[in-house]
């Protein structure tokens, strides 16, 4: 099994879509409007040839333009960005890695921001909307990290005075969240969903111990249980389930033939980042 990951610099709304939407059937990640991935790399490789007979119908397929993300190397960069709010509704991207904490996020924002004041007077907030309309708010734990990681689509980040009691988000502006947090999948680059689902089957991947490929084909007693290697099969049967459920819940002909060609096309970007896991759970 062989996983060449490539970089994008799209600003991606994928992360949070198919984080939010895998994890009403299992599947799992994060983004908004608040979330950007990014991945960086110093050698970008040439793109790779895209072999075999494509459809006339489908001129964008022969275009292959991405570069090649390399895991061995260490990004020089912090490889998220998350997208902080005040309650004037100004935001600002403040650059992060997993592990930075909510109190370093408010510190960093408090810089972006230009406010001349503590960081002990400022915390970290989660709003949230239901679909309801019910806004939800709540002050997140100074030493709370994997913050990407954690907000939904129809939430936002807010750097929060604490000594004032400010609406942080108005039913205007929850209405205009929720609105935004409504995607499908063929508003999103075939390119990013690909570049996604790799990143995410290659950190499983990367965590299987090679012990466990024999412990579980001879049935033999296994000191890590094979428990890596059972969530990457159990990846595979979420992302299958996930096509046939996109497909199949679109009523609407034309739109579900486009959404067919749109997972062919991710299958394609898939096997071009060597990601055949992905690509076959597609295509079968």
């Amino acid at each position: 099994m062989c996983f060449i990951i490539y970089k994008t610099n799209y600003v991606s709304t994928v992360t949070m879509f198919l984080s939010c939407y895998c994890s009403d059937i299992g599947i799992g990640q994060s983004q908004d409007d608040s979330i950007v991935g990014l991945r960086q790399t110093k050698h970008i490789p040439p793109a790779l040839p895209v072999s075999g007979t494509l459809s006339s119908s489908n001129p964008d397929l022969l275009q292959s333009h991405h570069r090649i993300l390399d895991f061995n190397t260490t990004p020089d960069l912090p490889d998220q960005v998350l997208r902080v709010f005040k309650a004037d509704q100004q935001s600002r991207y403040i650059m992060i890695s997993k592990d930075t904490t909510a109190k370093e996020v408010v510190v960093q924002a408090i810089r972006e921001f230009a406010l001349t004041t503590t960081p002990d007077a400022y915390s970290l907030c989660e709003v949230s909307v239901t679909p309801e309309g019910v806004i939800k708010q709540r002050r997140l734990p100074d030493q709370l990290s994997k913050l990407a990681d954690r907000i939904q689509l129809s939430g936002r980040y807010y750097l929060k005075n604490n000594m004032e009691t400010e609406t942080l988000c108005s039913d205007e502006d929850a209405q205009e969240l929720l609105r935004e947090s409504q995607i499908s999948l063929l508003q999103l680059s075939t390119i990013e969903v690909a570049t996604q689902l790799s990143m995410r089957n290659f950190e499983l991947f990367r965590n299987i111990e090679p012990t466990e490929y024999i412990d579980d084909l001879f049935k033999l007693k296994s000191k890590f249980n094979c428990a890596n290697l059972k969530k990457f099969e159990e990846v595979i049967n979420q992302e299958t389930f996930w096509v046939a459920s996109e497909i199949l819940r679109e009523t609407n002909q034309l739109k579900r033939m486009k959404i067919i060609k749109h997972f062919i096309k991710i299958a394609l970007h898939c096997r071009e980042c060597k990601n055949f896991n992905s690509m076959f759970a597609i295509i079968r």
